[in-house]
């Protein structure tokens, strides 16, 4: 075998190395898609740098207004327990240690949404997966506006066994955080709260480049007030609550 070469090099047939970034070792590609691949190249990067310049901005936030110590209803930590009992626990309660935020995603079911989203379905099921190594930076809960039962029976048919899950019920939470209008059709999306020293809860945005990424990334498009679910980026809110701002994908 001859020596080797680097990927990110194009050779000319004199061995000679050129101008373009060459992405394989693949023969037969055109100088014309090289020229191309090589313009997509540099796009995507100050791509990455125009992300990380608003996820800065992002971070930059000021405080934000205080928000309300709603209440959720929670079933048994174990799903193979059963529904019962139910207890009442409250936003300012789902915080585990000083300093940390508290990632809420906003699960579309519930109300006018009679079935569970399909798209939210599948952020969640990722989401239970990596349930442990989220727990290491943030504290993380779903929340829909379905009745404990039949949220914890969706989730016994998709087997979240790490995902702390709460129902808003009745509750404004879902509408003041902008994930439902006001006939009650639901809208996913992720919010992130922080806790004063004094308990007072605010909404805020992730400190760090992993979460911000992992939150927006997570913010979903889908809503049943278009009957559709779309992966087309949107803006989000101007709140700062969404973590989903700048940045929106299928969820």
């Amino acid at each position: 075998m001859g020596s080797a070469r680097p990927v990110g090099v194009t050779w000319g047939l004199s061995g000679q190395e050129d101008t373009l970034y060459r992405h394989t070792r693949l023969p037969g590609a055109s100088a014309g898609y090289l020229a191309a691949r090589e313009e997509l190249r540099l796009a995507e990067i100050e791509l990455m740098r125009h992300r990380e310049r608003v996820a800065a901005q992002r971070r930059a936030l000021p405080a934000g207004p205080v928000v309300e110590d709603y209440v959720f209803l929670e079933g048994p930590a174990d799903l193979a327990a059963g529904d019962q009992p139910v207890r009442e626990v409250r936003l300012s309660e789902l915080f585990t240690a000083p300093d940390r935020a508290l990632v809420v995603y906003h699960f579309m079911y519930g109300k006018r949404q009679t079935s569970p989203c399909p798209m939210c379905t599948l952020w969640i099921d990722g989401f239970d997966g990596v349930a442990r190594h989220l727990a290491q930076n943030a504290d993380f809960v779903v929340v829909a506006a379905a009745g404990p039962a039949a949220l914890r029976r969706h989730a016994r048919d998709r087997g979240w066994s790490r995902l702390r899950l709460l129902s808003c019920g009745d509750s404004t939470f879902q509408y003041d955080l902008g994930a439902e209008d006001e006939d009650g059709a639901q809208d996913s999306t992720v919010s992130v709260f922080t806790r004063d020293g004094d308990g007072t809860v605010r909404p805020s945005t992730p400190r760090t480049r992993g979460w911000a990424r992992t939150s927006s990334s997570a913010a979903s498009t889908c809503s049943t007030r278009s009957g559709t679910c779309s992966t087309s980026p949107r803006a989000g809110a101007a709140t700062g609550t969404r973590a989903s701002t700048t940045e929106r994908a299928p969820g």
